[in-house]
Parts: C-alpha cells; sequence; structure tokens
C-alpha cells in the first residue's frame, strides 16, 4: 500500500532537511562501541540492543539518554537515562546523578 503525502518538498526544502540531520555528527557503530555493548549488556543484564544504545551514546559523549525502555535516573557509563514520559526540557538544568559509591 502507498500512502501519498499531503505535500511535496521542493528539493532545496529536503536538502535543508537532510543538512539539518547532518549536523547531529552520528558516530558509527565500530568495534570499539560494539565492545562497549558487550561489557554493558554482561555488567547490567541489559537486552543487547539496549547496551548497544548506551555504548553509542558515551562514546559520543552524550549526557543523557531518552528512553522509556529503561530504569529512568540510572546512571550507566556515565549516561543518565530519563524517560522522556517522566520528565520536561528543565532536566537540562539540572546536576548529573552521581555514581553510587
Amino acid at each position: 500500500m502507498r500512502c501519498k503525502f499531503a505535500e511535496t518538498l521542493s528539493a532545496a526544502d529536503a536538502q535543508a532537511e537532510v543538512r539539518r540531520y547532518q549536523a547531529w555528527n552520528l558516530g558509527a557503530i565500530d568495534h570499539d562501541t560494539v565492545e562497549a555493548a558487550w561489557a554493558i549488556e554482561s555488567r547490567c543484564q541489559l537486552p543487547y540492543w539496549d547496551a548497544l544504545m548506551l555504548a553509542a551514546a558515551s562514546g559520543q559523549g552524550c549526557s543523557a539518554l531518552l528512553t522509556e525502555d529503561l530504569p529512568h535516573e540510572q546512571l550507566i557509563d556515565g549516561v543518565r537515562i530519563l524517560n522522556p514520559f517522566v520528565v520536561g526540557p528543565e532536566w537540562l538544568d539540572a546536576p548529573p546523578v552521581a555514581p553510587p559509591e
């Protein structure tokens, strides 16, 4: 089944949208990321795909990961897990959660 869009984008508008996403500087899933994911998977008893998201976020220097699939406010490898249905944009001003000692 095909779906038609109500509006079409001009080539210039489509290129502008692609350029917006290119600014995100997405990282590649490389050997180090996969190794880090396996370590997180084992250490935290997480499914591989969740561990891979955390490893990629950590490798890119992200301070937070928005997901409803992992425990809210948990800190794993420097990445703070936040449920976007629990917090709003004010979390940007909140200090990071300290790891347990």
